[in-house]
């Protein structure tokens, strides 16, 4: 990706209150992809897009939280309504560009 974008990343209760959840080990927001309770400590942060996936189901958004050195996969329904539109672009370059 040549361009940085930085997106947000909903709140856990705008995410339940939407989607609902799953209650078990992982206590799991039931959207599109799985937002897992590991996943938590992202809610609310502006968080790097690394990478954008479109293989398989759904095309991902790979993020890596420096706050916890980790890399996580997300979808575009875990993402503030108003980043969504960054990444809507990000993809069609990146589309455009092949």
């Amino acid at each position: 990706m040549n361009k940085t974008v930085k997106v947000r990343i909903r709140q856990w209760d705008d995410m339940v209150e939407e989607f609902g959840y799953k209650y078990n080990e992982n206590t799991i927001v039931d959207c599109s992809a799985k937002f897992t309770k590991d996943m938590k400590p992202l809610c609310g942060k502006t968080i790097e897009v690394i990478a954008i996936s479109t293989e398989g189901r759904f095309n991902s958004l790979i993020l890596y939280n420096p706050d916890i050195a980790r890399y996580f996969t997300i979808t575009v329904d875990m993402v503030e309504k108003e980043d969504r539109g960054k990444l809507v672009e990000l993809q069609f370059k990146r589309k455009s560009n092949k």
